[in-house]
């Protein structure tokens, strides 16, 4: 009897690459060789997390700037602030919980458009339907990692999703539904996994990927750990209608970009 197949059957590989850029065109040449330029259950591992490709993200740039899409860093901050972090807070992590709100509160401005919500506010203010007090689950994370005297590795679990408020939608819940650290003691290193229900790999993706690994460069640093590798399972990767062919274009460039290097 044949094996019946299913629309979201699951794409069998998984993607190893270094870091958010290289792994992001990854993606995007295996959904512009699809039917529909979409696929499930993707997988994609970053050994290389904080590693940047200033080609790639160069072509994507020009991509953003031509089609109105936002910038790579304006949607990496909705996962983490890293450059309002760094210059409006000094470094200092309470001051960034403490300012943030005024910060969302301008973020249209350096977005380009206003998001529909901030994914670092639900890590640092996860606040469901009858929570007497918000919950920072990043502090959480980083106060149980600095006061454990005996570490050990550990799963920690932290989610994006509120059931009080995101269950009931249909469409516009939250894409990125939850993050997990996974504590290595042989070699001291953080890993984080990311699981997203719908990814968008034109407008939105690549900035995911390098806001997720903004996030675990500030936990790496709060918690004196090192980085290892950044997971992200993606149940509907797909490539957004009308976008395909600016980015067989980008796809174009970045492979141009990589033969001259190659001859110089």
């Amino acid at each position: 009897m044949a094996r019946v197949r299913f629309k979201d059957e699951p794409m069998q590989e998984v993607i190893d690459a270094s870091g958010p850029s290289a792994g992001w065109l990854r993606v995007i040449e295996k959904l512009l060789a699809l039917s529909g330029h979409e696929a499930y259950y993707l997988t994609v591992r970053m050994t290389a997390p904080f590693e940047r490709d200033l080609v790639i993200d160069g072509a994507f740039a020009r991509f953003a700037r031509h089609r109105g899409v936002p910038s790579i860093d304006g949607i990496a901050a909705t996962i983490f602030p890293r450059s309002f972090y760094r210059f409006n807070c000094e470094g200092d992590r309470h001051v960034l919980y403490m300012r943030y709100p005024e910060f969302r509160a301008r973020a249209p401005r350096f977005l380009g458009k206003r998001p529909t919500f901030s994914y670092f506010s639900r890590l640092v203010a996860w606040e469901p339907v009858g929570v007497d007090a918000p919950v920072n689950q990043l502090e959480a994370f980083i106060t149980r990692m600095r006061e454990h005297k005996a570490k050990r590795e550990a799963w920690y679990f932290y989610p994006i999703i509120d059931p009080t408020r995101d269950l009931n939608k249909i469409m516009s819940g939250p894409c990125l539904t939850a993050i997990d650290l996974k504590y290595e003691i042989e070699h001291n290193t953080l890993n984080l996994f990311a699981f997203y229900r719908d990814h968008e790999f034109a407008e939105k993706a690549l900035g995911n990927y390098v806001g997720l690994s903004h996030l675990l460069e500030f936990l790496c640093d709060q918690t004196k750990t090192a980085a290892g590798a950044i997971t992200c399972v993606s149940l509907r990767a797909r490539i957004e209608q009308g976008y395909a062919g600016d980015l067989d274009k980008v796809l174009a460039e970045v492979q141009r970009g990589a033969r001259g290097k190659r001859r110089s």
